[in-house]
């Protein structure tokens, strides 16, 4: 099953630098081993509805957001690796001010509800469900801007910008 392989490929990526960073009170976030894990755990969900629904525009929770920082800053090559490996593709990200996330709000709990049909349980009782303010990153000019929370450039797009240049 293709989903299989995806979670096998997604819990075989090394998170203990993004663990490291979270937990360090001095370069990091100060949480608790228990905190980060959970943390990350809900992460890969977030990863994982990516994968599982490409076309819907998702945004994470706050925390979920720190963790995604986190994945990006510690190792930016790695994290590139990381997201070729799972998709294929980049999965980009980009701060949004207030007022452009405010009609994303809905997203986080779209993405409780495809989570909850797809897994058939809710496990985000006890979460911290504030959406974090992050839109698209419109990395070529005449992408529109307008697109998703976290917006996906599928390989085949890059392969093609590529070839462009040449």
């Amino acid at each position: 099953m293709v989903t299989s392989s995806f979670w096998d490929r997604l819990n075989k990526l090394d998170f203990s630098l993004v663990t490291d960073k979270l937990t360090s009170k001095e370069y990091g976030l100060g949480w608790s081993e228990e905190r980060a894990k959970q943390a990350i755990s809900r992460y890969k969900l977030f990863l994982f509805l990516r994968f599982i629904y490409p076309q819907v525009s998702l945004a994470p929770t706050v925390e979920i957001d720190e963790v995604w920082h986190t994945h990006i800053l510690v190792d930016t090559y790695q994290y590139m690796q990381d997201c070729q490996n799972l998709y294929g593709y980049i999965l980009h990200h980009r701060f949004a001010p207030t007022e452009q996330n405010t009609s994303q709000n809905f997203n986080w709990m779209d993405a409780k509800l495809l989570l909850q049909k797809y897994l058939g349980t809710n496990i985000w009782d006890d979460t911290d469900t504030e959406t974090a303010p992050c839109i698209d990153l419109p990395i070529y000019p005449h992408l529109p801007t307008h697109l998703s929370a976290c917006m996906t450039l599928p390989t085949p797009y890059l392969q093609t910008q590529e070839m462009e240049k040449v």
